[in-house]
């Protein structure tokens, strides 16, 4: 009897769904670990702050044009509690909030996992997936109503949008490129430095640019602060104060 002919592309659909079903498996273990309890989660002065705020919005109060007291005395940005409010509109209930949280979170893998695959190829998407859905300090940092919850998402969009600026020369990423790290530091301090390492990566990469798009994604940045640098105004730059005597070692 002659041997069946083999099909070599089955092989290759063989791998790819195995791959899939990895991507799956990586994703339901990621999910377990962000879902499992959300009523234990711990809530807090700031989380209940940032609850109030946001809430006060939804039942007919003023926007708020400050959000949380970082932990030097400088009142952060609102943007934490606008991108709060739409959660809110949705739900009063604060574990469907951490939910919703970790359902961004959890988004973040998804994402990490298509730019590995995308731009470096399917091994690396699933390995980079299944460390960041495991590791420890994502999963904490992607299961409460707090601002940096929703740092992982927002990087890693970032992140998307480097590699298609650098990698896939796209020149109108830049959009996204400048608006989200400015956005990080709008929601967290810690985004100062990110902003940095993205303008040292332009400056050492220099890809190409498309500078109306980069100057859209500054104007929505700067529109998405304008309510805080009012209130900074009506308060004389208190807190600009306040950061430059923490920076230069001074304290009030």
């Amino acid at each position: 009897m002659e041997a069946e002919a083999t099909n070599p592309g089955d092989g290759a659909t063989r791998r790819a769904r195995w791959k899939y079903l990895a991507l799956l498996g990586i994703l339901a273990v990621g999910a377990w670990l962000r879902f499992s309890h959300l009523d234990l989660v711990e809530f807090k002065a700031d989380e209940a702050v940032a609850a109030h705020l946001a809430l006060r919005f939804v039942q007919g109060g003023e926007l708020p044009t400050a959000g949380l007291m970082s932990s030097v005395g400088v009142t952060n940005p609102p943007l934490f509690i606008y991108l709060l409010i739409p959660m809110f509109f949705i739900t009063t209930n604060v574990v469907a909030v951490s939910a919703m949280i970790a359902g961004l979170g959890l988004a973040a893998v998804a994402v990490t996992w298509w730019i590995g695959r995308k731009y470096y190829g399917a091994w690396c998407g699933l390995v980079a997936a299944a460390m960041f859905a495991t590791a420890p300090w994502a999963v904490v940092y992607s299961r409460k109503i707090w601002a940096q919850d929703f740092v992982p998402v927002l990087t890693t969009g970032l992140c998307w949008a480097m590699h298609a600026l650098v990698l896939g020369r796209k020149p109108r990423a830049v959009f996204w490129v400048v608006l989200l790290p400015l956005a990080v530091v709008q929601v967290h301090f810690s985004g100062l430095a990110l902003t940095a390492m993205v303008l040292a990566v332009l400056a050492v990469l220099r890809p190409k640019l498309d500078w109306r798009w980069a100057a859209g994604g500054l104007a929505v940045a700067g529109v998405l602060l304008l309510p805080y640098l009012r209130m900074q105004a009506r308060t004389d730059w208190r807190d600009v104060a306040q950061a430059r005597a923490q920076v230069g070692g001074k304290s009030w």
